[in-house]
């Protein structure tokens, strides 16, 4: 017990006097999704593409990596164009792959929050609309391109959403991301 709670204020000692690092986050992938409506393609089709660009903060510490990542692209396209709501904000953890530390792993959890019609409904014939939520799983591996810490990889991800009068989903895809930092 002592063991742990000695790590555990080590960790937050880390992240106290740690480095914070802006960077903006761009991905682009497919995903399957039993629920919720794609914008790209027809009614009835279970998923589509994704894309989407973030602010990340990457937040270094002596003992430990992390950081968070708040959604911009979909929120705002998805509420000005189609009056929906998509948005799932992300923390992660970091760890270094080897020993040149040029491969990263990043496990991430968050939750995603949804208003809109689901997958039997395109743009132009809307089913009903509905909220849903739900948590998020993820895991980016990562890879340092260039001079200025920025990084390529790919991001797995499931999403198991809930949502009014028993909606049920899953959401699961991948994404190549890049991610600039500043």
């Amino acid at each position: 017990m002592y063991k742990k709670a000695v790590v555990s204020i080590a960790a937050v000692a880390s992240i106290l006097s740690a480095e914070v690092h802006p960077r903006i986050a761009i991905m682009t992938g497919a995903r399957y999704d039993n629920l919720r409506m794609c914008v790209a393609t027809p009614a009835d089709v279970k998923g589509g593409p994704m894309a989407d660009a973030a602010f990340m903060v990457k937040i270094s510490g002596d003992k430990l990596d992390g950081g968070f990542k708040i959604p911009l692209f979909r929120p705002i396209m998805f509420g000005l164009a189609f009056q929906m709501v998509q948005f799932e904000p992300e923390a992660f953890l970091r760890f270094p792959l080897g020993t040149d530390s040029s491969w990263t792993i990043m496990p991430g959890t968050g939750v995603s929050v949804h208003f809109g019609p689901d997958y039997h409904s395109d743009t132009k014939n809307r089913g009903e609309s509905f909220w849903a939520a739900g948590p998020i799983a993820s895991v980016s591996i990562l890879k340092k391109v260039g001079k200025r810490e920025s990084e390529i990889g790919l991001r797995p991800f499931v999403t198991g959403l809930f949502g009014e009068n028993d909606r049920k989903g899953i959401v699961a895809g991948c994404s190549f991301e890049y991610l600039i930092q500043f």
